[in-house]
This record gives structure tokens, C-alpha cells and sequence, in this order.
């Protein structure tokens, strides 16, 4: 498994753990400190996403890029082709 799958993997993980606590609040434990967590990473994945714009422009879907660089930042856009952004 390379870095940024693994990364992909364990990000996805906070981000269906946090949706679960957001629905149950019942289940938070550590007064919602993994709900602030991943609205602070949403918040950098967006500022991410501004700078990586122009490489996602150039690419075949750059929607669904873009999605998945708010969900996972430099774990997508990490092993985007640098080619194509030239």
C-alpha cells in the first residue's frame, strides 16, 4: 500500500468517524474534539484547494478533483501528474 492510499484510507476514516459523531452526538467522547478536528482540516483542504487549482483545471474531470482535494488534500493532489501542469 503506498503513502498516499494509506493516507486516503485513515483520512476517510476520520471523515466517517466525524459524520458519525455529528449524527449521534451521544457517541462523542473528548467534547467533540474529532468534529472541530475535521472542520479545521475542511478548512485547510479548501485553502489547499486554491492553490492547487490550475494543476486541477488541466485534468480530465477537474470536479471530481476538486472533491477530492477538499476531502483529502495533498493525498490526491500529491500524485497528480506534474506533466500535465507544465
Amino acid at each position: 500500500m503506498t503513502f498516499f492510499t494509506l493516507g486516503k484510507v485513515l483520512l476517510a476514516l476520520v471523515w466517517a468517524s466525524a459524520l458519525v459523531v455529528a449524527l449521534f452526538p451521544s457517541m462523542a467522547t473528548g467534547d467533540g474534539m474529532l468534529v472541530k478536528v475535521a472542520l479545521v482540516t475542511l478548512v485547510i483542504h479548501a485553502i489547499e484547494l486554491i492553490f492547487v487549482d490550475a494543476r486541477l483545471r488541466q485534468q480530465p474531470n477537474p470536479l471530481w478533483h476538486r472533491v477530492q482535494v477538499l476531502l483529502f488534500g495533498y493525498f490526491h493532489w500529491g500524485r497528480l501528474s506534474k506533466t500535465e501542469s507544465a
